[in-house]
């Protein structure tokens, strides 16, 4: 039996029984149901007719490319990457393998596609040669999968490098340590920054072999520095060597600044404090900064001999700035020594002054007043009335007074008395 274009087909004069119908061609674009179908034609039937309806499902034209990742022993590999190209080499997709080597780019159309791997999991060699699969219909559950091999990068055995710094031509050999340098790899790519310790060595291990580079970028207190690029090769399993001398600076001397707190009433302490900002301007006209440290103290090694000029340029926090310059002169081979004091800020009020007068004509702006404390510090200062015939100043706690600082207008006729208190404001009202 062959379905017409109407998707009929029709067997007449069969005799009375049970049929199976096997379906042995599927119609084009279609998927093929070998499904047997059991149908009975019996007396009953009405007209004598038995009717069958028979479904095909459309025929899948796309499946799953699957890449599994492995490495020579057959364990899976997880990080691998892979660009996807169709036969036209377009690029339809990426993969990445999971924990289990297994990668999937789904439901793409038949045809054979090309994979070239982007990225090797790690420590492993990354293989570009072009991988070809091919998708068709008679893949089993619709997928195509291809195991890729990667190798094991083979790592080469490390050595170690030393650096040894110490003072030239000294007789024992003087070992320095605090000075500070940078080590190149061969392609010029900074591995890191290290310091001498306490018997002038730096050592590097667990290097690849290659050439390396050391260059010191800052030498010991009180030494020339030698900024020659100093080239060694690091073999397997050996401690490469680089002898570093350094010469002694002569005609320089060293700087001790030391930070104490005063008291509220301005007494000096043995209080320390840190994080008070300096700058230092030496006899060559050198400007050298610094910030003491937790103990109040901020050095300056290796300074020409001759007059230096101190300036405290930031106080710590909660203290008033110590605005006098200090100058010092630098011995050779000699810490010289300078103390700054710094004292409490003391918290202020704020007095607010309102004039009024029952004369409308009366101008309220520009008028001074004076103010002068009456209790303790000495202080005196002239303030101006604003456009509203108001006054606004800052002054530390205590007792005041305000009065004309002109006696040629028309104004109270005498001081009138007013009291400031930390983190409060006083109102004066004043009539004229």
């Amino acid at each position: 039996m062959t379905t017409d274009e109407n998707g009929m087909a029709t067997l007449k004069d069969l005799p009375l029984g049970t049929y199976q119908l096997i379906e042995t061609k599927a119609p084009e674009g279609y998927e093929l149901d070998t499904t047997p179908k059991t149908i009975v034609i019996s007396k009953d039937d009405p007209n004598g007719v038995v009717s069958i309806t028979v479904t095909n499902k459309l025929e899948k034209t796309t499946g799953d490319l699957e890449v599994v990742k492995k490495d020579e022993t057959g364990a899976f590999l997880a990080g691998a990457e892979f660009d996807v190209y169709n036969s036209e080499d377009q690029l339809v997709g990426k993969i990445t393998t999971a924990a289990n080597g297994i990668g999937q780019l789904t439901d793409l159309p038949y045809g054979t596609y090309k994979l070239i791997e982007t990225k090797a999991p790690e420590g492993y060699e990354l293989d570009t040669t072009p991988k070809f699969i091919t998708l068709s219909k008679t893949d089993p559950n619709g997928k195509a999968s291809i195991d890729v091999i990667n190798k094991e990068i083979e790592l080469p055995a490390t050595g170690s490098l030393k650096v040894i710094k110490y003072v030239k031509d000294s007789d024992p050999i003087i070992y320095l340590p605090e000075a500070v340098f940078e080590v190149y790899d061969s392609n010029t790519q900074l591995i890191g920054t290290y310091t001498t310790d306490s018997n002038g060595e730096i050592l590097l291990t667990d290097l690849q072999p290659g050439k390396y580079y050391v260059i010191e970028i800052e030498a010991p207190p009180g030494y020339e520095q030698d900024s020659t690029f100093y080239e060694v090769s690091v073999e397997s399993g050996k401690v490469a060597e680089v002898r570093h001398a350094n010469i002694k600076k002569e005609n320089l001397g060293s700087l001790k600044i030391t930070k104490y707190a005063k008291d509220e009433d301005g007494f000096e302490t043995t209080n320390v404090l840190p994080n008070a900002e300096f700058e230092v301007t030496d006899s060559a006209g050198n400007v050298h900064k610094g910030t003491t440290d937790t103990q109040g103290e901020l050095f300056f090694p290796d300074l020409p001999v001759g007059e230096v000029t101190i300036t405290e340029t930031k106080a710590p926090d909660g203290y008033e700035i110590d605005a006098a310059v200090q100058n010092k002169t630098i011995v050779a081979e000699t810490i010289t020594e300078a103390v700054f004091y710094n004292k409490p800020k003391q918290e202020q009020g704020r007095a607010l002054v309102y004039l009024s007068s029952s004369d409308t004509k009366q101008v309220l702006k520009g008028l001074e007043y004076t103010i002068t404390s009456t209790k303790g510090a000495a202080f005196e200062t002239t303030v101006v009335t604003n456009a509203f015939g108001q006054i606004s100043i800052y002054l530390l706690p205590g007792e005041y007074t305000i009065e004309p600082a002109e006696k040629g207008y028309r104004t109270t006729a005498k001081p009138t008395s007013f009291k400031i208190e930390a983190n409060k404001f006083t109102i004066i009202k004043l009539e004229i």
